[in-house]
């Protein structure tokens, strides 16, 4: 089955910023999610379920109760909820699609860049975790997507959630910074099943690029 490569992967982004559809700073987004349902999506759940939003949340608090150097840490989108791009769907399947359990589908946009193909842009009525979505559509419907992913125009602060080992990784980005940066500085908490985090690893990537392990 046919999939959606690092290099073309690459150039559909590319060329969907350049036609506008790629957001920049998360702006025109159609769902205002909180930070802790954002986590919950990225770390791996198809939706924001409320029983596992309120866990993120409660994990996210208590990391920055107990450790105040991360305090001001805050998560930015990846890419864009309910939303995935294509450029093998056909119409049969949109259609089949749109009456699914994953649909309707609130708006389909298509995007010619001729003489190359024509991107699909599908919008959901759920805020669905595109990367999630996608592996499943594939799977029934037989077409690969990708994310709308969100351009910043220089590196942000950011936290990572991973469902699968219940862990977090805040990031400090150097921000604006083009010459002389400072390094970029994370930290990766584990939060124990009673509700406790603690430091797994703080390290350093210098400009240089080669990660050194702090603690």
């Amino acid at each position: 089955m046919p999939r959606l490569n690092t290099l073309a992967s690459i150039w559909l982004v590319v060329t969907i910023a350049s036609y506008g559809q790629t957001t920049r700073n998360g702006d025109g987004e159609a769902y205002n999610l909180t930070e802790s349902e954002y986590l919950s999506l990225e770390g791996g759940s198809l939706l924001p379920f409320p029983d596992l939003t309120a866990k993120v949340e409660k994990d996210v608090a208590e990391i920055r109760s107990k450790f105040p150097e991360i305090r001001n840490i805050t998560h930015n989108r990846k890419w864009i909820p309910g939303q995935v791009l294509s450029t093998r769907i056909r119409q049969e399947q949109i259609e089949k699609l749109n009456t699914s359990s994953y649909g309707p589908l609130t708006k389909v946009e298509k995007i010619d860049v001729k003489p190359f193909f024509v991107i699909t842009v599908m919008s959901f009525n759920k805020p669905y975790s595109p990367p999630v979505l996608c592996q499943k559509l594939e799977g029934e419907f037989g077409f690969p997507c990708t994310s709308n992913i969100v351009y910043y125009e220089y590196e942000v602060d950011n936290i990572a959630y991973r469902m699968s080992n219940s862990t977090y990784v805040f990031k400090k980005g150097t921000g604006m910074c083009k010459e002389n940066c400072e390094d970029r500085l994370l930290w990766e908490f584990l939060v124990d099943e009673n509700g406790s985090p603690s430091l797994v690893q703080e390290w350093v990537v210098p400009q240089n690029g080669e990660r050194v392990v702090i603690a």
